[in-house]
């Protein structure tokens, strides 16, 4: 860990312009999520914060008022965004450009996933919906590292599943019993839905369908009977 007499080593004049360009950028556009974390991700990557400040944590604290840990979720987010811009383009898929109104609450889900898997992630998410939600990426990411588990405990058959209160697991079934019994036709459901609003439906759909057919399958691997 750096001392404080590091931490509070004086920058030279070019160090000392680019913070206050940074600086300015951050002051210019609290609102615009891209160009703010990526001045503060540079900050903290080139340690422009060190002539007045102990340590990055401080430097949000003091000078832009927020909390190092909401600081650290903007910078996660931000690395999300470099691996989207950076990532390969798809010729099946086409371009899945970041919309004008990211957000640090929209990426996160994906802080949670290789850098692969964010972008085939994001470009589904943009398949589903033109402008992808965190409602719906979190879904994505949701059935993604249930595989990923449900593969890591196949290629270690010894490795006990996560443990998941009884409490939880009864309310799934129930909650599913429910749905079940109190059915209505999709006619019924759908009255009145606007294409923005069957684009959402249509999603949690797909999400659910997709897990029902993980869940059958455990259920046929473990009762091969039925």
């Amino acid at each position: 860990m750096l001392s404080q007499i590091e931490s509070l080593a004086p920058l030279n004049p070019e160090q000392q312009n680019r913070l206050l360009e940074l600086e300015t950028t951050i002051e210019r556009g609290l609102s615009t999520f891209l160009e703010v974390g990526q001045a503060l991700l540079e900050i903290r990557e080139q340690r422009l914060y060190r002539a007045a400040y102990k340590d990055f944590e401080s430097y949000c604290r003091e000078r832009w008022h927020f909390s190092a840990h909401h600081g650290a979720r903007i910078l996660r987010s931000i690395v999300v965004a470099r691996h989207l811009l950076e990532g390969p383009a798809d010729p099946k898929d086409g371009d899945c450009p970041l919309p004008r109104s990211l957000s640090e609450t929209l990426l996160r889900p994906l802080t949670a996933l290789e850098p692969s898997l964010q972008q085939s992630v994001w470009r589904l998410a943009n398949k589903i919906n033109d402008k992808p939600t965190p409602r719906v990426l979190k879904s994505l990411v949701k059935v993604v590292q249930h595989a990923i588990d449900r593969g890591e405990r196949g290629q270690n058959a010894a490795q006990p599943p996560r443990n998941i209160p009884k409490t939880r697991t009864k309310l799934f079934w129930d909650s599913l019993g429910q749905l079940c019994a109190c059915w209505i036709p999709p006619g019924f459901l759908l009255q009145g839905a606007g294409e923005a609003k069957a684009k959402e439906h249509l999603a949690a759909c797909q999400i659910v369908v997709g897990l029902c057919h993980e869940l059958i399958g455990e259920i046929r691997l473990r009762f091969p009977r039925l």
